[in-house]
This record gives structure tokens, sequence and C-alpha cells, in this order.
């Protein structure tokens, strides 16, 4: 929050840090161990390192048109056949 304040002030915007202070950094303080949080937590918000994410599914990257993966209503469930890579 203060972290988003500051940008504001500046009138600047979080960019490239958007997915590190917007995601990991808020995981990392609410699940990640005290060794986590002194290694990453820092250089996150100094912007020494900057984070990101992916996601592709084999055989087809991360192109949209050529997803494999799908989702087939059984009763009251979806079955997903397929794999994600999150990275």
């Amino acid at each position: 929050m203060i972290f988003n304040q500051e940008l504001t002030r500046f009138d600047v915007s979080a960019g490239v840090f958007a997915q590190g202070i917007g995601m990991a950094g808020p995981t990392l303080i609410a699940h990640g161990t005290d060794e986590q949080r002194e290694r990453f937590l820092r250089p996150m918000l100094r912007g020494d390192e900057l984070w990101c994410q992916l996601f592709s599914e084999p055989n087809a990257g991360s192109d949209l048109a050529s997803l494999r993966t799908r989702a087939e209503c059984d009763g009251d469930e979806f079955v997903v056949n397929g794999q994600k890579g999150w990275t």
C-alpha cells in the first residue's frame, strides 16, 4: 500500500514491478518462510529483481488458438483433460 502511495505521489507507474509487488510479494508475506521473505522482498521493492508470470501448454506454448486442454461437463462437475505449465 505504501509503495502504491509513493507511486501516486511521483506520478509514476508500477509497470514492470506489478507482478512482483502485486502478486508474488503478498503471497510471500502471507505464506513464505522467513528466509524467503528476507531473500526476495527487499530486492523486489528496490527494483533489483523483476518478477513475471507465464502460462503455457505442451505443444501449444502460449498460443490460445492451439490450446488442447478442455473442461468437459460430467454431471455437476467439470473434468479437465490436458495440462498447463505455470511459471
